[in-house]
């Protein structure tokens, strides 16, 4: 799957790690944890590209980012034990909820973003010899 994220692959990348999700009951949780960041990744990468594109409706790439941080936050809150996976689901979320926070106005807006700064916080103090923290305080 993570192939054929990197080669740009998302909806055969995303096959992939749903077939992993399906079968999380007989996987290891250290597998299923890659696959739910895989497939986040996938989602948060679409939402990139239709963002870019400019022509895609406002809700759809919201509903991407939105589905995309379920799964950052599933890794991270459901997977807490599968460490080497922790810090780049709470960038990616964080980054996410940012993201989210320009599709919104006033109170919605600030609430999202002060979510993902406590996410990219957490990223960078828990995780702080990880690329992924470098990454979270360039972001702040």
């Amino acid at each position: 799957g993570r192939v054929h994220l990197a080669d740009g692959e998302l909806d055969e990348a995303r096959r992939f790690f749903n077939e992993i999700i399906d079968s999380r009951a007989d996987t290891d949780e250290e597998v299923v944890a890659g696959a739910f960041l895989g497939r986040g990744r996938c989602l948060f990468q679409a939402a990139q590209g239709l963002q870019s594109e400019g022509e895609a409706e406002l809700d759809e790439v919201r509903e991407a980012y939105e589905t995309a941080l379920l799964d950052f936050l599933r890794v991270h809150v459901s997977y807490g034990g599968v460490s080497k996976e922790q810090a780049e689901s709470l960038y990616l979320a964080g980054v996410s909820f940012l993201n989210l926070s320009s599709f919104a106005t006033g109170a919605e807006a600030n609430e999202l973003k002060a979510k993902g700064d406590i996410l990219l916080k957490r990223c960078r103090d828990g995780y702080a010899d990880s690329e992924w923290a470098t990454k979270a305080a360039a972001e702040q």
